[in-house]
């Protein structure tokens, strides 16, 4: 999917390059579900140590629903890429994560990036939806029957 190229898209992709480092993780019980918010560029260990504590979340509040709100993330790195893939998603599933929302990046490479390792989950045990909107992702989560969302029998012990 190519960005188009109108003088605001332009400006609004200088302004995303320009945006400083942030990131927001919380439990939204409204859905229910684990929700983070993702800023700017992260370093590899700046992106390694907030994915654990989403992680450290999610078995926290026995979470089998995420919302990620990456408009904003500049980019997941390929060595990034293989470890959420190889190795901290396979362990949210353990933990019980079933259902995630993504609000689907404006930075194109990291649009390619997050659809590449979505590429990779099994869909029978985690199922991931994109959304333009926060509150299309939300509702999206909240529609889910809690009996589907909960189907922990058949994960790994965590």
């Amino acid at each position: 999917m190519a960005e188009p190229s109108n003088p605001e898209h332009l400006a609004d992709t200088a302004a995303l390059l320009q945006t400083e480092s942030e990131f927001h993780l919380s439990y939204d019980a409204s859905v229910p579900c684990v929700a983070m918010t993702w800023r700017g560029y992260h370093t590899t260990p700046s992106f390694h140590e907030k994915n654990e504590q989403v992680l450290a979340m999610i078995k926290e509040r026995k979470a089998s629903r995420m919302l990620c709100d990456i408009r904003r993330f500049l980019l997941i790195s390929a060595a990034d890429q293989v470890w959420l893939s190889g190795d901290w998603l396979p362990r949210a599933m353990a933990a019980g994560l079933r259902h995630c929302a993504i609000v689907t990046p404006a930075y194109f490479f990291n649009q390619v990036a997050v659809r590449n390792v979505a590429d990779q989950i099994d869909a029978h045990v985690l199922r991931v939806d994109h959304f333009e909107s926060v509150e299309q992702a939300r509702l999206w989560l909240q529609r889910i029957p809690a009996s589907r969302s909960i189907s922990r029998l058949n994960a790994a012990p965590v």
